[in-house]
Parts: structure tokens; sequence; C-alpha cells
């Protein structure tokens, strides 16, 4: 355990940078070589009481949004600002804002027999559904592409970081095939998900082609602390650490919050592939099974892997009402959600770390931990050994 530490198809997930490396507010530079560093970047402000707005743009910079901490400040800096910017007292450290995209296609289908996927089926989860525990009660956020009006998975309410709207609509699929994972309903029709009875609430960080950033990933996570959800689903990652993002994920954990996140998806680049925020020790990095349990070839490996779960032509819901089979360690990440759902559902006053140490001491062990971690998650098995509250 870290202390808790993307339709036939591959969700590749992938990242890019806006700006140049992570400087240190106490780094010096060269200004004669600024130039080279014009971009987007995260500022981490050391109070929030000098109005953001004037420290960046008292040093030439122009800022773009403010987190809901208020702490943190997303702008674009020319290379002289920034050199003056990283020397100001009121800046801890300024960071690139990386961009994440996930670029995914999808295997339609047009409407389906509820249909029990083999995923619900090699996790035990409807044995665990049958003894009662369907995620009542208990909420999560989605944080991806959006959700879009679908039969068979009901969300609670969401909001748009990427309009700044509460229209969440999901323009790109990836986010509605992630719900309906999670928490696809007992309907008669369709598919049926992990905790169909789970509390979904869409917040949508991703754009239309797929794309984000660190920024609206983080301004994501604000919202999950300040709504209290009890669980995040992240479904994407990037390549690159961002003490920034680690500390507001920290910050989400110590609110009591579990963060669950895809390990990713190039696990065939080599043996420590794990993407960040999985790789953080608050989060829980899961990678991807086929339905006869072995690895898939994507799936990324590495020493932070916890769990693994289904995520190879996994069936789940599509915009306008479709279903369709999707595959990634974003398809397996919901899995988890679902069940660790399920253990809150039993006993809601478990801390992340307690709800955690379920999951992984329940898991079913596959092979080695770089890439199967502590084995494929289990419903019934997490399910039995929560003690009631």
């Amino acid at each position: 355990m870290k202390i808790i530490r993307l339709l036939s198809s591959f969700c590749l997930i992938t990242v890019m940078l806006t700006s140049a490396g992570a400087l240190a507010a106490s780094e010096s530079s060269d200004p004669s070589i600024a130039k080279t560093y014009d971009g987007t970047y995260l500022v981490k402000l050391n109070s929030v009481t000098t109005p953001p707005n004037d420290v960046i743009e008292k040093l030439g910079g122009k800022l773009k949004k403010i987190s809901e901490s208020g702490d943190i400040v997303m702008a674009e800096l020319s290379g002289s600002s920034l050199y003056e910017l990283k020397n100001s007292p009121d800046v801890q450290y300024i960071e690139p804002n990386y961009e994440v995209k996930t670029e995914v296609e999808a295997e339609k289908i047009e409407s389906v027999t509820e249909t029990i996927p083999y995923g619900i089926q090699n996790i035990h989860a409807i044995e665990a559904q049958q003894e009662g525990y369907t995620g009542k009660g208990v909420k999560i956020a989605v944080l991806d592409s959006g959700y879009s009006q679908h039969s068979d998975v009901k969300v609670k309410s969401g909001y748009s970081f990427i309009t700044n709207s509460e229209n969440y609509d999901d323009d790109f699929g990836h986010g509605t095939h992630v719900a309906g994972i999670i928490a696809a309903s007992m309907n008669g029709e369709g598919v049926v998900g992990v905790a169909p009875m789970a509390d979904i609430y869409a917040i949508k960080v991703l754009d239309q082609g797929g794309r984000g950033s660190y920024f609206t990933l983080i301004e994501g996570i604000d919202w999950a602390i300040k709504h209290k959800m009890d669980i995040i689903n992240i479904s994407f990652g990037g390549e690159n650490p961002s003490q920034i993002l680690e500390e507001k994920i920290q910050e989400a954990y110590d609110a009591g919050i579990l963060i669950i996140a895809a390990a990713g998806n190039d696990g065939y680049m080599g043996d420590d592939t794990i993407l960040y925020p999985a790789r953080y020790s608050t989060a829980i990095a899961v990678g991807a099974i086929d339905s006869s349990n072995k690895r898939a070839f994507f799936s990324a490996k590495g020493p932070d892997l916890d769990l693994v779960a289904p995520g190879v032509k996994v069936l789940s819901t599509l915009p306008s009402n479709q279903y369709g089979m999707k595959s990634g360690t974003s398809m397996a990440a919901p899995h988890v959600t679902g069940v660790a759902a399920l253990i809150l559902d039993k006993n809601k006053k478990l801390s992340p770390g307690e709800v955690a140490d379920i999951l992984e001491s329940t898991a079913e062990p596959l092979g080695v931990v770089p890439e199967y971690g502590h084995g494929i998650v289990q419903a019934k098995e997490a399910v039995d050994q929560t003690a009631w509250k």
C-alpha cells in the first residue's frame, strides 16, 4: 500500500507542455534567456492577502483564472515577467500548466437488453449488490469530459470548468462512459454499474477534444472539496510531476476524500510509466486487465501501482443514449471507484486510508506488484470485510 497512497478501442493518454520546466520562486535565472520560457503557468501564492491580479499584472503577466482556494492562479507570463515574478515575495513557486489529452474512439451499439458486463462479474459486484450494498448516498465526483443525458445513468448535478458554467454536457463521450461503469442503473435495460445507487456529480475538466490541463484538474478537485464529495474519480493523467497538484491531492485526502486515478496507458513504453496524479501516495493507482484477468499490454507499470480492474473492451454508456466498448485504465479506475462506494455504503465513517486498506487487502493477487499491484479489486470480499457503521 502507498499510504493510500481510453470502445472496442484503446484510450490513449498523452501530455503536452504549454511551457518549459518548473521554476521555484527562489531560483535565479539569467534574464537574457528568459524569453525561452514564454507560456502559461500555474502560480502558487504565499497568501491571499495581496490580490492575485496585483501580484501577476504589476510584473507584466496576464492573469487568466483564479482557483476556488484563491492561492493558485493560471497566468500567461512572458520570459521577463516570469523572471521577475519567481523572485517575488508573494510567490511560493511557479510551474508549467501541463495539458492532458485523451484520444478515444468507440464501437457503438445502438441498444442492448440489460447486460451485466464481464467487468462487473469479475469483480463480484453483483454479489455485493445482492447483500444490499449499492453505493446509496455516496457522493462521487467524476472529473472528466462531462456527462450527456442517458436513460441508464443518472447524474445529480455538475459543473464545467471548460465553459465556467453549469452546462457540463459531454461532447467527447469519455465521461459518460466512465459514469456508466460506476453507476449505471438496474432498470431492465442497457448495462449495470458497480454501484448503481451512488450519487454521481459530473465535473467537466476536459473539452470536446478530450483536452484539459493541470489547472482544470485542480479546479475540479477544489469543487469536490467544497461540495464534500466522498470519492473523486480521475480517468486521465499527466506525465509531469507537479508540487501544486500533489498538494491539492493531499488537501482533498485530508478533507476525507478518496482519490482513485487511472495509472495510464503507456505500459509498453517502460517499467515505470504510471502517470500523475495516480503516482502520488494519497491516490489509488489503477491498472487494466482483460476478461481473463491478464494485464492489458498498454497498462502502466511501476512500484506505485495499487490495484487492477477490468479495462479491455468494457461495455458502458455513451452520449445520445447509446452504448459502446472502450479500453484503457480510464475504464479500470471507475470499477475501483464503484467498489469504494459499496464499502462506504456499509460504513460511511471510514477514512480514505481505511477504505484503501480494505480495497487492497481483499484484492485477489494476480502477479507481480509492478504489473498487477495488490491484484484485482473484489467487491463482495471488500464489503464483507467492512465493519458496520
